[in-house]
This record gives structure tokens, C-alpha cells and sequence, in this order.
């Protein structure tokens, strides 16, 4: 079996010109996917991430605040949020 694959991934940037068009057999294709492709989209997609300031959410969060598990009502009463 053979496939069309793309010499730069349309992840990375590019288009479906036959110029970035290539064929290779499935188990080539396959190699070429999972050991170079998805590893450089997923870095880009982190760098892409890093760039535009995106942080993971903090692990301790002011208490009562909506990440907390824990709500203050309107009385001074501390409650489980459910």
C-alpha cells in the first residue's frame, strides 16, 4: 500500500501544493508520522502556548475563590461548594 504524505505538515504551516506532496509506503508513512511529525507539531503547539502567555492553573488556590472547594456565603459562613 502507499500513501500521500505531507513533506511539511499542514499542522506546521503548509499547504496541499503538490510540491509538498510526497508517496511513501504505509509502514514508512507511519514511521515518518509518529517519530517526526507529531513530535514537531506538538512542540510547536507548546511553543505557541508559551508565546501567547498561557500558564497551567495554580495548584493552591485562594481559599473561597471559585477554583476553592470552599465557598463563603453572604453571612460570613464557610460551606463545601457541591
Amino acid at each position: 500500500m502507499w500513501d500521500i504524505d505531507h513533506i511539511l505538515p499542514q499542522a506546521l504551516g503548509d499547504t496541499n501544493a503538490p510540491e509538498n506532496l510526497q508517496i511513501l509506503g504505509r509502514p514508512c508513512h507511519r514511521s515518518k508520522t509518529t517519530e517526526s511529525d507529531i513530535p514537531h507539531i506538538a512542540k510547536n503547539k507548546r511553543l505557541k502556548a508559551r508565546h501567547l502567555g498561557a500558564r497551567a492553573p495554580s495548584t493552591r488556590p485562594i481559599p473561597c475563590s471559585r477554583q476553592s472547594p470552599w465557598k463563603r456565603k453572604m453571612n460570613g459562613s464557610v460551606v463545601k461548594r457541591i
